[in-house]
């Protein structure tokens, strides 16, 4: 597939494909634990995220009930 930079700078592409076929690309593939090791990150971070948020929007209500006592 062409790109601009290979319309553009034909000599980009020619040092492109010269390094391809002198390396083995090796395709860019997770193990599965990987994978659900990412999935599991993201659920812990998100759910942190969540309960931080909570905690700011319970904030100003503590401080509110705070001061009246």
């Amino acid at each position: 597939m062409r790109t601009i930079t290979d319309l553009v700078r034909p000599g980009v592409r020619r040092q492109r494909e010269a390094t391809a076929t002198t390396q083995t690309m090796r395709p860019n593939v997770r193990t599965t634990w990987q994978q659900r090791l990412t999935g599991w990150g993201w659920f812990i971070a998100l759910w942190c995220a969540g309960v931080a948020g909570t905690a700011l929007l319970a904030l100003p209500f503590k401080l509110i009930i705070a001061t009246a006592k």
